[in-house]
């Protein structure tokens, strides 16, 4: 078979071959693959009447939302054993959000939320981090604990200047 006779390779050939340098920027970062979004669990909650709370995450490119209002949970509140004048609410979940090319100016927004009612929820505390490093625009990587802000939530501030410009909460994601 000649050169030009051959068969076109897919995505899931090269990657299931170990080719993966051949795919997306230096990082490996495939825009159609996606990027996994882990959410294991909120620690240092407050100790509150809530009994169950839940993510609801967007992700914006400077003023517009690509991907919006996306939800994980709700899950229930339990004691945390290490801290025991707080709680702690284990998700333990993963999404995949595909289609997004890489870009320094990426942000994923993050809001938690905390049952009210019966299907009403209130938003609690708030975060934000790039998606992608400044540096060399290649996908941010590893565990990364995330400080909670007081609301009101605001996606449209620059990630460098949250910690400034808006107030603590005790808790991390």
């Amino acid at each position: 078979m000649s050169k030009s006779e051959e068969p076109k390779k897919s995505k899931n050939d090269y990657l299931s071959s170990g080719h993966r340098s051949n795919l997306g920027n230096q990082s490996g970062y495939d825009p159609e693959i996606g990027l996994a979004l882990h959410v294991d669990y909120i620690c240092n909650l407050r100790k509150s009447t809530y009994d169950q709370v839940k993510l609801v995450y967007a992700i914006f490119q400077n003023d517009k939302m690509l991907v919006g209002n996306r939800q994980m949970g709700p899950v229930l509140i339990s004691p945390d054993t290490y801290a025991v004048t707080q709680n702690k609410a284990v998700f333990g979940t993963r999404h995949v959000v595909k289609n997004i090319k890489a870009d320094q100016s990426i942000k994923l927004v993050i809001e938690i939320q905390a049952d009210q009612a019966p299907n009403k929820f209130l938003a609690l505390s708030w975060t934000m981090v790039n998606l992608f490093k400044m540096i060399d625009c290649n996908l941010q990587k590893g565990m990364i604990k995330l400080p909670l802000f007081q609301q009101p939530t605001d996606p449209y501030i620059p990630v460098h200047q949250i910690s400034s410009n808006c107030a603590p909460d005790s808790s991390f994601l």
